[in-house]
């Protein structure tokens, strides 16, 4: 994860839509529509953990809505791009913590 996203540059959207997932291994992708600081719209390419890995916190492809307005937070990519890596996200009101954040991944 050190090599692509950067632990000192976090994001946090309360109002991230979710547009599409491709539920694939290694890693999930979630897309989401966050407005920039211009309040414009911008997808966002967010990585997370694997399938069983999203399951056993609880967020199965019946879980995550397309369309739905969810909240997130996690790492930056150091490129500046709009994606980033997961740690958590709020679904109807209860938090799943998807990666706690630890650099060598315990």
């Amino acid at each position: 994860l050190s090599a692509q996203y950067d632990y000192d540059w976090p994001f946090k959207f309360d109002n991230a839509v979710l547009t599409r997932t491709r539920f694939i291994n290694p890693h999930v992708h979630l897309y989401f529509n966050v407005k920039n600081e211009k309040g414009e719209l911008v997808e966002w390419d967010i990585t997370t953990v694997g399938i069983r890995g999203l399951n056993d916190a609880g967020l199965g492809r019946d879980t995550l809505k397309s369309g739905e307005t969810y909240a997130i937070r996690g790492l930056r990519a150091y490129t500046g791009a709009p994606n980033g890596f997961l740690a958590e996200i709020v679904v109807r009101g209860k938090s799943h913590i998807v990666w706690s954040g630890d650099p060598l991944g315990r």
